[in-house]
């Protein structure tokens, strides 16, 4: 019956907000507020739970409260505030237990969250609180037991309180509260005191100490309503007025607008008219001459060829032909449209970031339906890491249609993009051993700094450092080698001891720094200044210079079992800056832009 009661009773307060009927309003203004102190009492009465049941069965008791509200209200017109409580229970133990006597005193100190609402024209206020404190008991044993004295323990409160306001201003300030009531208490020996029970009793509302308005009366509430309506009809009207001084402007804007569009029609129909009555003065001869060329004209623009390398936007990301069968090559699907006959020849261009050949393909005939890019040249070298190539398809039309188009030759245009962006690639060197080549890494002139780039270099720079640091960090167990290289001008070993190895050994090392702040650990990174070593253009290639200035990375798995020679995962590209231009000529330029 006693489990009956009180799991009733929870479900009763606990819900009641939920299936209150209408008229109903939650969260309601038309509570009053309370702010500054209050002070109360109560009665309680609370059932042993859990290993108490052992020794007791219930306990009464009584108490007093104080509890500050806050002046700051809450979203939803909620209040929060601060409580205090001291209580005196008494404790009926069990016959057959060693409980003879115990009375406790509890002193409990929290928080709690006012929601207001009203049913039925009455006013509530939904109010869970939380405390904490002490619980000092004095204990009398039977049976031989030795738990007997004071004793002080923590004590935990919870007390989810419906309140309710009595009708009347008089009672304005009064609070009737209803509250089940949850307490816990950890015992140093070890047991815990679980209770659950109800409390009775009533707040009365001083606001002493508030920091706001406090306590507003009916009549107070009912000018400060009015006020605010009066100060809404007020803007209101502000607004009306607004919009209606907009529209007669908008208006007045239109009109002006339409009487200037009607004068500039009637002076096109006039000048329309003039033309007109020009053009019919002319020969009969002229007019046909006209009308006969244009029409030639017309035709041959019909008649104009149009050649599409179809590439697939897609493929053009994050190409990194190295071998891993992932995004290594790129498809063209050539189509020639608008010719009489099959062309008389056809070439394919991949252009370097510089402009010069790199890799050519051509036929008579149309071109073929498709045509494959592995990212090698002619001469097999691969493509360099994060650099702009180029696709451009020419086709030599027919002696026919040479006479019909009226030209020799027709760059055909790219469909999609026309440049072709290389990611991060990884060229195998041997088992757990890869080299990165790099050209575009901007330094300032004669500096291994990156000061005189500007912010869309800077972002550049940043992307292709953190790609670097991916991929690095895929390779799992490996040692990078920061390798820089120079172009020797002169061709002279003073040129190259004296300005290119300390310059390259100098950008080396700037790169290793900034690898090792965006998370390479330092003890897996190494630089060397390689000056003019391994020069891909020869002195002769003076064109191909700039492949001679650059910067590679050597990454060697460490690890005695190599278990896969491949990276884990690979980088996306992302568009670059061309490499620079090639070498000033001048004597004495070490530049390694």
């Amino acid at each position: 019956m006693k489990r009956f009661f009180i799991t009733a009773f929870f479900a009763a307060v606990l819900t009641f907000p939920f299936f209150a009927e209408s008229p109903f309003k939650f969260f309601s203004g038309e509570v009053p507020r309370h702010e500054g102190l209050g002070f109360g009492g109560f009665f309680e009465n609370q059932y042993a739970l859990g290993d108490w049941r052992d020794y007791a069965s219930a306990s009464l008791g009584f108490g007093i409260d104080a509890e500050y509200t806050l002046p700051r209200i809450l979203p939803l017109n909620l209040d929060w505030g601060a409580t205090l409580h001291l209580d005196y229970g008494h404790t009926f133990p069990k016959k057959n237990s060693t409980l003879a006597k115990r009375d406790d005193i509890k002193f409990t100190v929290g928080g709690f969250l006012r929601i207001p609402f009203t049913a039925w024209g009455q006013r509530f206020a939904f109010q869970p609180e939380f405390c904490w404190g002490i619980d000092a008991n004095r204990a009398t044993g039977q049976n031989s037991s030795t738990a007997d004295g004071w004793f002080s323990d923590q004590v935990i409160v919870f007390a989810p309180a419906l309140r309710w306001t009595p009708p009347g201003e008089k009672f304005e300030k009064l609070e009737v509260e209803l509250s089940p009531v949850w307490t816990t208490s950890p015992e140093r020996h070890g047991n815990v005191v679980n209770e659950l029970g109800f409390r009775l009793g009533a707040v009365y509302h001083f606001d002493l100490f508030s920091l706001g308005k406090g306590f507003r009366t009916k009549a107070e509430r009912e000018a400060d309503a009015k006020r605010a309506e009066e100060e809404a009809a007020r803007k209101k009207a502000e607004e009306d007025e607004a919009r209606r001084k907009a529209a007669e402007e908008e208006r007045r804007r239109k009109a002006e607008e339409e009487a200037a569009a009607l004068a500039a029609q009637k002076a096109a129909e006039e000048e329309a008219a003039r033309l007109a009555a020009e053009e019919r003065t002319r020969a009969e001869i002229e007019k046909a001459a006209l009308a006969k060329a244009q029409k030639e004209a017309y035709q041959k623009a019909l008649e104009k060829p149009e050649f599409l390398l179809g590439v697939d936007p897609e493929s053009l990301k994050d190409f990194t032909p190295d071998g891993d069968g992932i995004h290594d090559t790129v498809a063209f699907n050539p189509s020639v449209s608008y010719l009489s006959e099959p062309a008389e020849s056809w070439t394919l261009k991949i252009l370097d970031p510089q402009g010069g050949e790199f890799r050519t393909w051509s036929g008579s005939g149309n071109p073929p339906a498709q045509i494959v890019w592995d990212g090698k040249s002619e001469g097999g070298d691969l493509a360099f890491s994060q650099s702009a190539y180029k696709a451009v398809l020419e086709v030599v039309p027919s002696a026919a249609d040479k006479e019909i188009l009226g030209m020799d030759k027709v760059q055909a245009s790219v469909e999609g993009a026309v440049e072709i962006d290389t990611g991060i690639v990884m060229k195998p060197e041997g088992e757990g051993q890869w080299r990165i080549t790099m050209t575009t890494f901007r330094f300032d002139a004669n500096a291994a700094t990156f000061d005189k780039l500007d912010a869309a270099g800077k972002k550049d720079l940043d992307e292709t450092l953190e790609k670097l640091v991916k991929k690095f960090n895929s390779v799992e167990g490996a040692h990078v080698t920061v390798e820089g290289y120079a172009n020797n001008i002169s061709g002279t070993r003073e040129e190259n001891e004296k300005d290119l190895l300390p310059l390259s050994q100098k950008r080396a090392e700037a790169i290793m720094e900034l690898l090792a702040e965006r998370g390479i650990a330092r003890e897996r990174l190494s630089a060397k200044g390689m000056g003019d070593a391994n020069p891909i253009a020869s002195r002769e290639d003076r064109a191909n210079w700039w492949k001679n200035r650059r910067i590679e990375f050597y990454i060697e798995r460490m690890e005695a079992n190599l278990e896969s020679a491949a990276p884990e995962e690979k980088a996306a590209p992302v568009e670059e800056a061309a490499p620079q231009e090639a070498a000033n000529a001048e004597e004495g330029n070490n530049e390694n832009e």
